[in-house]
């Protein structure tokens, strides 16, 4: 951590660590009080960009969007362009 290794994020190397090397709020029953607070505020970020944004794709957004079928989560291939107006 004292200086950057960008081969640090390889995914080879990801592959190779712990899979529990980094918990930034910790696990277990004494896990870190401030996690709560951090995704209560990250909901209301969320929450006030949606109500006082209007948010659309722009022209460099491939359509249609074509979805990861190997995830477990609902994410496209491609990456979405938003514009927020």
């Amino acid at each position: 951590p004292e200086e950057f290794d960008p081969e640090r994020f390889a995914p080879e190397v990801a592959k190779q660590r712990d899979s529990v090397e980094y918990l930034p709020f910790g696990d277990g029953p004494r896990n870190c009080i401030g996690e709560r607070f951090g995704q209560m505020q990250s909901r209301l970020g969320l929450a006030y960009l949606i109500r006082n944004f209007r948010f659309s794709t722009c022209s460099k957004t491939e359509i249609p969007i074509i979805y990861d079928t190997k995830s477990l989560a609902f994410v496209p291939k491609n990456i979405i362009y938003l514009k927020l107006e």
